[in-house]
């Protein structure tokens, strides 16, 4: 996703009604607990995702992509730190359909959702496109990371984030 698109959604997203509603926490996808597999990074930060195979049928998976911002976006309601993104890919057509997504800040509150968007093509050299490889095709991402928490998972990230500016 190009950033500018990044912050189209985010302001869309802002507009929506306030995070706290029922509705909003009723749909909001929550921070993965258990396994998370590093897939790749994005533009934004490093990308997490539940173990898929749960939510197999055939040639469609639904599964769960944590999003860890490299630099915290600043919104009204807080500072988005983390994304979470409910979706189903169909491995044969290659697309991706966002089934919900919820983001938060550091201590895990909710500060943003959004709510499910239509069937759309992965695009290629993308994250979501390093996302369907992994869980369509069988492909092993860089360095086989998996932690155990979305909270190591943020921690890893920063961690790879500041060795990296240190260079």
């Amino acid at each position: 996703m190009k950033p500018t698109a990044l912050w189209i959604m985010l302001a869309v997203a802002c507009a929506q009604p306030d995070p706290s509603s029922a509705q909003a926490a009723l749909t909001a996808p929550l921070l993965p607990e258990g396994q998370l597999l590093f897939v790749t990074r994005g533009q934004a930060g490093a990308i997490f995702i539940a173990n898929p195979t749960e939510r197999r049928r055939g040639q469609v998976v639904e599964t769960l992509a944590l999003e860890i911002y490299d630099i915290p976006i600043t919104l009204a309601r807080g500072a988005l730190v983390q994304r979470v993104t409910r979706q189903r890919l169909d491995c044969a057509k290659r697309t991706r359909q966002v089934l919900g997504s919820a983001g938060y800040d550091a201590e895990g509150k909710l500060v943003v959702s959004s709510p499910e968007e239509p069937a759309a093509s992965i695009q290629g050299y993308s994250g979501y496109d390093v996302i369907a490889a992994v869980v369509c095709d069988g492909d092993t991402p860089p360095g086989n990371v998996v932690v155990d928490s979305s909270v190591q998972a943020a921690q890893w990230s920063r961690d790879r984030l500041m060795k990296k500016q240190n260079r």
